[in-house]
């Protein structure tokens, strides 16, 4: 029975390992002692490893338990870790049942913390059942509790809750030494009248962690505010003032409604700095991915909530962007499911959207896509085309046909347009409208046989291929003569030939077209291009193709004497 010491302590510098506690009661005096009426302290230099508590008690303290850790900067620090504790009780604690700033791999299992946190100190606004409170740059991870009890802590204190857990990395002390936390399950028990139910982070400090954290199959209701004062931070069940999400799915809030359990988290929703509280998730089911648009055959559509105990009774809103659905909203059944039904006149794809939850800031979406397709379409027909130049444009004519060949002039979906060359321009997604697309197309490689290709968006078994039809090169902009230096003896031959170049970098011989000419005085003679020298000197030559030249240089040797 400490009275305004400790009951429990390790002391600074010792590391205590394999301690077992069965049995045990700790029951401080009457009245607060100012934070030195501690049940079990762990001083900041000390460490403990492989703590076994078992159906004991910590009554009646300023704090049940106090683990120290400030200062004793990691990592590498002064740890308490491997912690086991079941059946025991944390109650009637002036300030808190327990805080802690270190503590790993720590299990509370069927535990009861009630009655904390109810006497004014010089901290009392942080007054709790637990405060997890970890610092001191180390990692820590892996704390579970199951099965806890957390009833009437904190009651009418600015910041009191039942369960605080942080990792801290704010300011300039714990900012410069920041924790890490990851891992922390709440797997049942009960969060039922306290002033904030569990809360993870330090208000407005937006700290990172804990990370990983799971709440499942526990009772969280009537946490709401006693206190007197409007400047407490969130209300509610489940609070979240962390960067990291947190699962909170098949939990029993008490209320059934999504609204209603909503009013019971505090997360992004209320606060875009912190992230979400997931208690429920949406998703969107159809049973057909495609389907005639002939506005009887039909897709049902259904949405289905998971993450909810109670599913039944929700609301699911409907919108499509294509088509008509036989409701806009739709309540969940037993399973939490709901379905819709959903039909088309109009050929495309039909996107469909389902909402849940609250209007405003918090809702859950998900998509589901459906293709709606003309009824009877077989393939696209091609009118003729004549052969091309390449980089000019050129008219094109589909249209979209059934079996038995006839346009389906109720058919206003797209294709796309495709060809051999791969330089089709504009390529891409073309709209029919009434079962045709006109259109004028460019092709800029020189190719035989190309060929355009539409197909269907919707069924690429939905095609069609124009007739093969030639693309010649346009007018040359640059050429090539080669050789572009010779030198030969008089009475020798020299043979050109030129490479002509179009303005879409389609090349071809155009030897057989070019003029050749040599500057005057050089005598000689050209038969096609080749040229018979005749007088020596440096000479010019010149050849054209459709106005544009290019120039190369000869020269000419005097050839051997004759005789005298």
């Amino acid at each position: 029975e400490p009275d305004a010491v400790y009951g429990l302590e390790i002391p600074a510098g010792q590391t205590v390992s394999y301690l077992t506690l069965d049995d045990v009661r700790v029951v401080g005096a009457d009245g607060d002692a100012i934070e030195s009426e501690l049940g079990f302290k762990v001083d900041t230099t000390a460490s403990l490893f492989h703590l076994t508590v078992t159906d004991s008690s910590f009554e009646n303290c300023d704090i049940g338990w106090y683990f120290a850790k400030h200062g004793d900067w990691g990592p590498g620090g002064s740890q308490v870790r491997y912690i086991t504790v079941t059946r025991t009780i944390f109650r009637d604690n002036d300030y808190k049942g327990i805080y802690v700033e270190k503590l790993s791999d720590a299990l509370f299992e069927d535990c009861t913390v009630t009655h904390n946190g109810y006497t004014d100190f010089w901290n009392s606004r942080w007054n709790a059942g637990f405060d997890i409170n970890l610092k001191g740059e180390e990692t820590y991870q892996n704390l579970t509790f199951r099965d806890m009890t957390f009833t009437d802590n904190g009651l009418g204190y600015q910041e009191g809750v039942g369960l605080m857990i942080k990792g801290r990395d704010d300011g300039p002390t714990y900012g410069a030494h920041p924790a890490t936390l990851m891992t922390v399950t709440i797997e049942g028990g009960r969060f039922v009248g306290n002033e904030r139910g569990i809360r993870f982070g330090e208000p407005g400090k937006e700290n990172a962690t804990p990370t990983g954290v799971q709440i499942h199959h526990a009772v969280i209701t009537g946490n709401v505010q006693t206190y007197a004062g409007s400047d407490g931070s969130g209300y509610g069940g489940v609070v979240n003032h962390t960067l990291s999400p947190i699962d909170a799915t098949l939990n029993d809030w008490g209320v059934y409604d999504l609204p209603s359990i909503e009013a019971q988290i505090y997360h992004q929703a209320d606060d875009s700095t912190t992230a979400e509280v997931v208690y429920y998730e949406i998703a969107l089911a159809s049973d057909k991915s495609s389907l005639l648009a002939n506005g009887i055959a039909s897709a049902t559509v259904t949405g289905t909530l998971s993450g909810l105990l109670y599913p039944a009774g929700q609301v699911i809103s409907f919108t499509t962007n294509l088509g008509t659905l036989s409701a806009v909203t739709g309540t969940t059944d037993v399973s939490g499911s709901v379905a819709v039904f959903i039909t088309s006149t109009v050929a495309g794809q039909a996107t469909v959207v389902g909402t849940a939850g609250m209007g405003g800031n918090h809702l859950q979406q998900d998509t589901v896509p459906i293709a709606f397709t003309t009824p009877g379409l077989d393939h696209f027909h091609f009118y003729l085309l004549q052969n091309q130049v390449a980089g000019e444009g050129f008219p094109v004519a589909i249209s979209a046909r059934d079996a038995d060949d006839v346009i389906l002039t109720r058919f206003d979906g797209a294709a796309i347009l495709t060809d051999t060359t791969g330089t089709l321009q504009p390529a891409g997604a073309i709209q029919f409208h009434h079962g045709v697309w006109n259109g004028h197309l460019t092709v800029t490689q020189a190719y035989v046989g190309d060929v355009l290709t539409a197909t269907y968006v919707l069924d690429g078994d939905k095609t069609g291929f124009s007739q093969p039809f030639d693309v010649a090169h346009n007018l040359p902009v640059t050429l090539s003569l080669t050789p572009p230096t010779a030198a030969i003896t008089a009475g020798e031959r020299v043979t050109y030939t030129v490479v002509a170049t179009d303005g879409y970098s389609n090349s071809w011989d155009a030897t057989a077209d070019a003029l050749f000419l040599i500057e005057d005085g050089a005598g000689g003679a050209w038969t096609g291009s080749v040229y018979t020298a005749q007088y020596s000197g440096t000479w010019q030559i010149t050849a054209t193709v459709d106005g544009v030249s290019q120039t190369a240089a000869l020269h000419v040797e005097r050839g051997p004497l004759a005789g005298i």
